[in-house]
């Protein structure tokens, strides 16, 4: 899949494996377990390793975490000389990953990480990356690693500006001597004697083929010339939505005064919830305080809940609305109204572009992941509820998603505890804290709950003045409860 060099690991080291999906990170690092596990690869290496591979997608979406800790927590009971670890953030909250960044930093010894996390990649002192067939190692931090790259990639556009001026001023000359050679051939037109006509026709002909033989060694240079390619640049999609212009400032999702409940209990008490089309919220909060229930619910009741003329995307890993039988390409433009570049684009930013052609049968885990995830960005939505998204993207398609997402002019719902992540999506946060669902501007803790249902229904309030076709009655009671509670 693609070549290394010798590598060496040092007592310590906490080693970053990065590469785009596809790449083989995965199964270099399988191959090297089951090799140093096996005593069946030439090195001096005599300790133990132990692999934690990365979750697959759980039916229980609330055990995703809690799975993914556990596996973690057994292998560091073995406290192995090398451990490997293949995206362990991934289905952990924010206090589990505030855990799993504690653990490897105060590790003895060497952890080898697989991980999209830029967090985690705070912790390594070395970078392993794999580019174009190959694998490099860098001997710096990731902040480093990052640093040598952008340097690496301005040196290389300044080269490819300085090679492209000179191309095209031998090109010039290239024309120069043609047009100089084709004039001498046709001569200019001036009367002459037959004998100075044999005369200058020799001369002539001599010089055309030597103004020829210039042009033709010019060309010769310029396609021997060793050409510089630049590494494809992703472009912003320009993601199209025709009913935007009538959905403007609209309301999009209503939710009042509705607790949520799982199995008979109550996980999130009075949401208050009013979203208009084109804005972007995150819901944030630990594992099994009701993120996923909330999204379950308000898809069970979409009728109550959401506009009619809306329609809604909703990923997560476990919903895989893929036919097996058809291709990647045909899956992804089943529901789609873009056009053939946007679809490329998104198939492309995902790594799906070299597997468009492919059944999806034969596609593994984290590609059908990928792939339902283009299908719902590429949908016909104007709602898109993402259920962490980032899981089994890359950095390239990570940061090609939150693109997507900056560009999409339709609402989002977005649950991720990804921090690096969210906090690059332009949007605003809802917390899921103390049974109650707040937004950005009340996260705060209060001592008196109707202070937070206040925050809520003030928040709401400004939102329905920005609606041109709100119901005024409605308005009018919301100010006459917020009058109440701040005077109970």
């Amino acid at each position: 899949m693609f070549e290394y060099p010798t590598l060496n690991i040092n007592i310590g080291d906490v080693i970053g494996l990065i590469g785009n999906n596809g790449s083989g990170k995965t199964t270099f690092m399988k191959n090297l377990f089951n090799s140093l596990k096996n005593k069946d690869v030439v090195s001096n290496f005599s300790g133990t390793v132990a692999l934690v591979e990365q979750i697959q997608p759980i039916v229980d979406t609330g055990s995703g975490g809690e799975i993914t800790k556990r596996a973690i927590v057994n292998a560091l009971h073995k406290s192995p000389d090398l451990l490997i670890l293949d995206e362990p953030s991934t289905n952990l909250d924010v206090i589990q990953q505030k855990w799993l960044f504690r653990q490897i930093q105060h590790y003895s010894g060497t952890v080898i990480l697989i991980t999209h996390d830029e967090n985690l990649l705070k912790l390594t002192n070395r970078i392993w990356s794999i580019e174009y067939r190959k694998l490099n190692d860098f001997n710096v931090n990731y902040k480093n690693y990052v640093e040598i790259q952008s340097k690496k990639n301005q040196k290389l556009h300044l080269a490819y500006r300085r090679q492209k001026q000179e191309i095209d001023r031998l090109k010039k000359q290239v024309i120069k001597r043609k047009q100089t050679a084709n004039r001498i051939k046709h001569g200019n037109g001036k009367k002459i004697s037959s004998s100075e006509f044999k005369n200058a026709k020799t001369h002539h002909d001599s010089m055309e083929k030597k103004m020829q033989k210039k042009a033709s060694a010019l060309e010769s240079r310029i396609n021997k010339i060793d050409k510089i390619t630049l590494p494809k640049q992703s472009k912003p999609v320009r993601f199209v939505d025709p009913s935007s212009k009538y959905l403007s400032k609209k309301t999009v999702l209503n939710i009042d005064n509705c607790d949520i409940k799982f199995n008979g209990r109550t996980l999130i008490n009075n949401v208050h919830l009013l979203l208009k089309y084109g804005e972007h919220i995150f819901i944030k909060g630990n594992n099994g305080v009701g993120k996923t229930t909330l999204i379950k619910n308000i898809l069970a009741h979409k009728d109550t809940f959401i506009n009619k003329s809306v329609k809604v995307g909703y990923f997560d890993q476990m919903n895989q609305n893929l036919e097996a039988s058809k291709t990647v390409w045909q899956n992804a433009i089943s529901i789609s109204n873009q056009n053939n570049q946007v679809v490329l684009h998104v198939l492309s930013a995902l790594g799906l572009l070299e597997l468009q052609q492919k059944l999806v049968a034969s596609l593994s885990g984290g590609q059908k992941v990928r792939l339902q995830l283009a299908k719902v960005l590429l949908g016909n939505h104007q709602i898109l509820i993402l259920d962490e998204p980032t899981n089994y993207l890359d950095l390239r398609a990570n940061q090609a998603l939150i693109t997507f997402l900056n560009n999409y002019p339709g609402t989002i719902i977005l649950v991720s505890h990804d921090v690096s992540f969210t906090n690059q999506v332009n949007g605003y946060f809802y917390t899921i804290e103390d049974n109650h669902l707040l937004s950005e501007l009340g996260t705060q803790k209060f001592s008196d709950s109707n202070q937070e249902l206040i925050l809520n229904l003030k928040h709401k309030l400004d939102l329905m003045m920005l609606d041109e076709g709100v119901n005024i009655d409605q308005l009018r009671k919301i100010k006459a409860r917020i009058t109440s509670l701040e005077n109970s």
